[in-house]
């Protein structure tokens, strides 16, 4: 099956207006019909005139020719464009100078743009290809009003560090969050960060990202070791349902930990700057996993997964089981530690609404992909016990579940916290 280049839109009405010409004494330059979509054009975007060319090159070639080109100056053009981009600035004389397309849209952005300015510049022709706008704001410069009003709230509520979060928008536009980091860092004087979250993932691809930017821009500097002290990464309420940093200080005691660092839960910038002195790192989520790795590599810290915070009266629960057979649905590496915890995990599956690794999967997990794969897993096995938010009760039991089932809250499920 071929992708067509474009599906021209048809009102049905052509063949009638086609008609209408040929009867009428005008066919060809400022008809009646010229004058009609001049004249919208005109009332719905508030133009003074608007006069309409026969081609996309006639526009361009006019547009060169009103900007008084000289030989030698330079214009800034799209490498992935029609050679009519090109050709309408040639003809003025001018050199003309190709801007690499962006990693993720065939458009030009500013970070390729910016190393090609120079006093010779005159213009920069922006192609807006295939229904994908360029980022305009960032190219016009207007990328100072997100600046001005982050530099309003630095002002007011201080802060070590700003983070510019991203959303759909700039994703599908290619916002160059690059140049919004130096911008943002030159006019606040402290460290900036962006992420392109996109908003079409889960919360754990978004949680990876901040995790792995955190420490990429900040864990730089090599320490001496501590004795015994861990580092504890991603440890979030999403993930632990718990929003207070000393109920997990008190789990993590409770294990016989004394030296530690939670990250982001009651932890500060210094000690992400200081993430070198750890002697191990403890990993409690898929989303921390990609940082565990890169802090391995730049310090040589060995990491481990675990998930010390599953509530005690749930693995009690759940023990009664241990010969059954038992679905957990949860975050990966909590229904893994539940697994271990509970024994004999043959009899056990593990289930996932979000991230799944194989390397750290059984035989027979699932990633559920939506509603219909649980009712399905549900309905082709015949599970004795089911450990799971209870938001999910309703589809397991219309799935046919006949047995006992165990309320473990997740917060990225039903919002539910511990604490």
């Amino acid at each position: 099956y071929m992708i067509p280049f474009n599906k021209p839109y048809c009102s049905g009405r052509e063949l009638n207006y086609i008609e209408e010409v040929c009867h009428s004494t005008t066919m060809s330059g400022n008809g009646d019909f010229t004058k009609k979509c001049q004249t919208f054009f005109e009332q719905k975007y508030g133009f003074k005139k608007c006069l309409l060319a026969t081609s996309g090159t006639d526009a361009l070639e006019m547009c060169a020719m009103l900007c008084d080109l000289e030989p030698g100056d330079e214009v800034i053009v799209p490498s992935y464009t029609f050679v009519s981009t090109a050709l309408a600035f040639l003809r003025e004389g001018a050199k003309v100078v190709f801007a690499d397309s962006s990693d993720k849209t065939p458009n030009m952005e500013v970070k390729q743009i910016e190393p090609l300015i120079n006093p010779k510049t005159k213009v920069i022709a922006v192609v807006h290809y295939a229904g994908v706008a360029c980022d305009m704001d960032a190219i016009m410069g207007r990328d100072d009003k997100l600046i001005e009003k982050l530099s309003l709230a630095h002002s007011q509520l201080g802060g070590n560090f700003a983070l510019i979060v991203s959303t759909p928008v700039p994703a599908i536009i290619a916002t160059d969050l690059k140049s919004l980091e130096r911008m943002g860092e030159k006019k606040l004087g402290i460290p900036c960060i962006a992420i392109d979250t996109t908003g079409t993932n889960y919360y754990d691809k978004g949680e990876e990202k901040a995790w792995y930017r955190l420490f990429e821009r900040f864990a730089k500097e090599s320490f001496e070791k501590k004795d015994g002290k861990i580092g504890i990464i991603g440890a979030t309420p999403m993930e632990t349902g718990y929003k207070n940093s000393s109920s997990l200080r008190n789990k993590l005691e409770s294990i016989g930990l004394h030296n530690f660092v939670i990250y982001s839960m009651g932890s500060t910038i210094d000690d992400i700057q200081r993430a070198s002195e750890c002697e191990k790192n403890i990993v409690i989520s898929l989303a921390g996993l990609k940082t565990a790795k890169y802090l391995k590599d730049k310090f040589n810290i060995p990491y481990e997964i675990a998930f010390p915070f599953i509530p005690e009266d749930i693995i009690k629960k759940a023990s009664d089981y241990k010969d059954k057979k038992i679905l957990i649905i949860r975050s990966q590496f909590a229904g893994n530690e539940l697994r271990k915890q509970i024994g004999n995990g043959k009899n056990i599956t593990c289930a996932t609404w979000f991230m799944q690794d194989n390397d750290y999967a059984n035989d027979g997990d699932v990633k559920l992909n939506g509603e219909d794969d649980l009712y399905e897993l549900i309905k082709n096995e015949e599970f004795d016990l089911i450990i799971a938010d209870s938001d999910a009760l309703s589809l397991i039991k219309d799935a046919g579940f006949k047995g006992d089932f165990i309320d473990y809250p997740e917060f990225a499920v039903s919002g539910r916290i511990f604490d």
